[in-house]
């Protein structure tokens, strides 16, 4: 894949990302006696800190992937790959990892809902349910994992912004010459419309008056 579609993917994933771990994973009903208000619904970043910070270094990263060096692009793309893969294991073993995982990743929701911070949640706990969310997360995770792979591998060989202006304005300069020497005004205005200077490669010929001297000749 193209440099292009590489970054546009990451980034469209790390939005993507913030928002699916702000969706809630696991919905809870305490028992009457446990709490107020029976519901209690837990989010990915409630459940887990670290993960609404490590969505933002992924947006970070898809930022200045397009403008980093080549040494700094293979390392960025192996630190999204680490990153895709720990949100994938940690959506996975947190909330699809059994009841045990669940009420693991829901302790502090529950300890804030009823205001007792117990050993055993699960005494409080009347029914649980997972959401579609999680699954999303390990889906978008693993994606990352895969555009991060890509980067490491593909970025190496990106061409760079500067090198490949340089070459277009290289380019532009040979054209303004045609091929017995003399200066192609058509091609010196396409110079000036890519901000080339084509009087840089003019000689002293091009200004006294090439096409006099071309018939110089004649009149001997």
């Amino acid at each position: 894949m193209t440099k292009r579609n590489l970054v546009s993917l990451l980034l469209l994933l790390a939005v993507a990302m913030l928002f699916v771990i702000t969706r809630p994973w696991l919905e809870l009903q305490l028992i009457p006696s446990a709490a107020a208000h029976g519901d209690v619904t837990v989010t990915g970043t409630a459940g887990n800190k670290a993960l609404m910070p490590v969505a933002i270094a992924l947006l970070a990263i898809g930022a200045v992937l397009g403008i980093a060096g080549r040494a700094l692009r293979v390392a960025l793309g192996a630190l999204t790959a680490v990153f895709g893969g720990w949100i994938a294991w940690s959506a996975f073993s947190g909330v699809l990892g059994g009841q045990d995982a669940e009420i693991d990743f829901a302790k502090a929701s529950i300890a804030e809902a009823t205001g007792i911070l117990s050993s055993s949640p699960i005494d409080v706990v009347d029914l649980m349910q997972v959401t579609v969310w999680p699954t999303v997360t390990v889906v978008l995770g693993l994606l990352v994992l895969l555009v991060g792979l890509a980067v490491a591998v593909f970025g190496w060989n990106w061409a760079q912004g500067g090198k490949r202006y340089e070459a277009k304005g290289s380019q532009g300069k040979k054209k303004t010459r045609r091929p017995d020497g003399s200066a192609d005004r058509i091609a010196d205005w396409d110079a000036l419309s890519e901000g080339d200077d084509p009087s840089d490669e003019l000689g002293p010929e091009d200004f006294s008056g090439g096409d006099d001297g071309a018939e110089a000749p004649g009149r001997s």
